[in-house]
């Protein structure tokens, strides 16, 4: 009897360890299944050739599409490396579009093609396109970069120049998009649209956009909205710092040739920007809005209006507010 009770406490002792070691090891394999895959960054160069192994460094890729399209997975980098790459590129859910600086790295349409870049609505906030210049796009809508559907890119350290669109010669953002933008600098850039609707020829919002520390000068629109045009009646726009200067609304005549610097058909929030010198050939020659104004510490000077607002021109059509608080009004006029 004393054999078989030692027997069976072996037994359970063996049976009970089991049940821990494939306790163990189930921990382990959720531990380890857990673990992200590893990032990887995948190199372009100008003297690179697209393959299925390219992206060392030793055999970079020759272009941003093929590297971004075929090479990178969500949670990737896509390095470029300095050079000019006469291209478009579509942006892909989590990979990170980085070039070495707006100064050394340009995505260029040459003025034949364009949008140069477009997100559609899969890209989420972990799609990251910084570090170029993009120039010389020609499309209908954003021919610098276009962002549809419910798209939200973050867009970091880009200079848009010389693009020329119907509507948003540098960036168009559509009604449901929400890309984040930080540090963009847009010039030069052109919207050549002449119907009522048409302008922005730095960039086109159909609905709400935030813009920080960004740089929207020396642009033009046939129409309305020199620098930026906002569309949507229930939009918002909110402006954090940077500067609106020299953009000229109604270049070549439009149907309405309002908002030198910006037309705002929704709400307007404006902190610590500087708008300078922007002219519009109706109303508003630097800031053109239809419904509630929220300024502070927003500088307004010399701007130019050809009819009414020289500064800031708030529709009368519409029963809202204009809150101002520090800042100043200088220098503006009207050229009637």
């Amino acid at each position: 009897m004393e054999t078989n009770t030692d027997a069976k406490r072996i037994m359970v002792t063996r049976g009970a360890g089991q049940i821990v070691l494939a306790i163990i090891l189930g921990l382990l394999w959720l531990s380890v299944s857990a673990i992200p895959a590893f990032a990887a960054e995948i190199v372009v160069d100008e003297t690179g050739h697209d393959d299925t192994s390219c992206g060392t460094e030793a055999a970079a890729c020759r272009t941003i599409a093929y590297a971004v399209t075929n090479r990178a997975a969500s949670g990737d980098t896509v390095l470029v490396y300095p050079g000019t790459y006469t291209e478009t590129i579509t942006m892909r859910p989590g990979v990170i579009i980085s070039g070495t600086g707006a100064a050394a790295t340009f995505i260029d349409g040459e003025g034949l093609r364009g949008p140069m870049v477009t997100a559609g609505t899969e890209v989420t906030a972990s799609a990251i396109l910084r570090g170029f210049t993009i120039r010389g796009g020609l499309a209908p809508e954003g021919a610098g970069i276009y962002v549809s559907g419910t798209a939200a890119p973050e867009l970091r350290d880009l200079a848009v120049i010389s693009n020329t669109a119907t509507r948003g010669g540098g960036l168009y953002v559509a009604a449901t998009a929400s890309p984040r933008i930080a540090g963009l600098e847009f010039r030069h850039n052109h919207a050549s649209g002449i119907a009522y609707g048409d302008g922005g020829g730095g960039l086109y919002v159909h609905g709400s956009l935030t813009l920080t520390d960004t740089q929207v000068i020396s642009n033009t629109a046939s129409a309305a909205g020199g620098g930026v045009y906002q569309y949507s009646g229930s939009g918002l726009l909110n402006w954090v710092g940077g500067r609106l200067e020299r953009n000229i609304a109604g270049a070549d005549g439009g149907a309405t040739s309002d908002g030198g610097g910006m037309y705002v058909s929704g709400d307007l929030i404006m902190t610590g920007t500087l708008v300078l010198s922007n002219t519009a050939t109706k109303w508003g020659g630097g800031l053109y809005v239809e419904h509630n104004v929220t300024m502070t510490d927003v500088l307004v000077l010399n701007n130019t209006g050809g009819q009414w607002g020289g500064g800031l021109y708030q529709n009368e059509l519409f029963v809202d507010h204009v809150y101002i608080s520090g800042g100043r009004f200088e220098n503006n006029r009207l050229i009637s």
